[in-house]
């Protein structure tokens, strides 16, 4: 039978002191990957500094939350909307639905932005990742997915195949390793971004039926968050999609989704076609 999350993770929760007492001397320490750093973890392994010698810990790109902080962010095509309207639009939502209940304020809030690469389809049609003495991966070469952003799986990857080209003595194949792997998943992206962001389906936003999906059904946000980590590929999407399905129903999505059935809608547009 299978085991809901909230019981796993009830059976094996523990507390940061029960955690540093398992470190033995010599230990190696794993905090991951693109995780919140542990500070009680680190508190409580402190506490032990006089017992223990030796203890290694590994970790990267480790973010710190805390009690009294959120972040929040919003994204948009630069050259369609300043980064000045954005803050306005993000700022404005947050005191709307967000911060008075939540007993937080924008006082002192920071605010930064970053630059992703977001290429067209035509442009990584004529991308070149490599030639005689160099080569590109990750953002550098603009892999990153035009839909959902998401660029570090990308970046790892691609520094494999590069490696692994090089480590055989033939560089070149790097190119043909990316586009086999890489490059064709994300011209598809590109091609249907468009329709993802701005399409119509059951007569609503696709952007909008996927987030009440997500918010709805275990087992599409299991798709989600596979689909933002990489794992699934644009290519089978829609045959996952096909496959879940029956669960999603199941889950209750019909009968919860106030989905329009006016005929004047696009209701039969599929946001994966290409």
């Amino acid at each position: 039978m299978p085991t809901s999350f909230d019981g796993e993770l009830k059976r094996k929760l523990i507390s940061a002191e029960e955690a540093a007492a398992r470190v033995k001397s010599g230990d190696w320490v794993e905090y991951g990957f693109g995780l919140g750093q542990p500070d009680l973890f680190d508190h409580a392994l402190a506490e032990r500094v006089a017992s223990l010698e030796r203890v290694k810990i590994r970790g990267c790109l480790a973010m710190r939350p805390r009690a009294d902080h959120v972040s929040a962010g919003i994204a948009g095509k630069m050259g369609e909307t300043t980064t000045a309207e954005l803050r306005r639009i993000l700022e404005r939502w947050l005191e709307e639905h967000w911060l008075q209940e939540n007993g937080l304020s924008l006082d002192a809030a920071g605010f930064y932005s970053h630059i992703l690469p977001s290429f067209r389809a035509q442009t990584f049609d004529k991308l070149e990742v490599c030639e005689e003495g160099w080569a590109m991966i990750g953002d550098s070469a603009g892999l990153v997915d035009p839909i959902t952003g998401e660029g570090l799986y990308y970046a790892l990857r691609s520094a494999e195949l590069c490696a692994n080209a090089l480590l055989l003595g033939r560089p070149d194949e790097y190119r043909t390793l990316l586009e086999e792997e890489i490059l064709s998943e994300l011209k598809l992206a590109a091609r249907v971004s468009q329709r993802f962001y701005n399409g119509q389906i059951f007569g609503g936003s696709v952007l909008e039926r996927m987030v009440s999906l997500t918010a709805q059904s275990a087992s599409f946000r299991e798709l989600m968050s596979d689909l933002f980590a990489g794992i699934q590929g644009y290519r089978d999407l829609r045959s996952r999609l096909y496959r879940i399905l029956p669960a999603v129903m199941a889950e209750g999505l019909a009968g919860t989704m106030s989905w329009s059935w006016n005929k004047s809608a696009k209701f039969a547009t599929d946001p994966f076609a290409e």
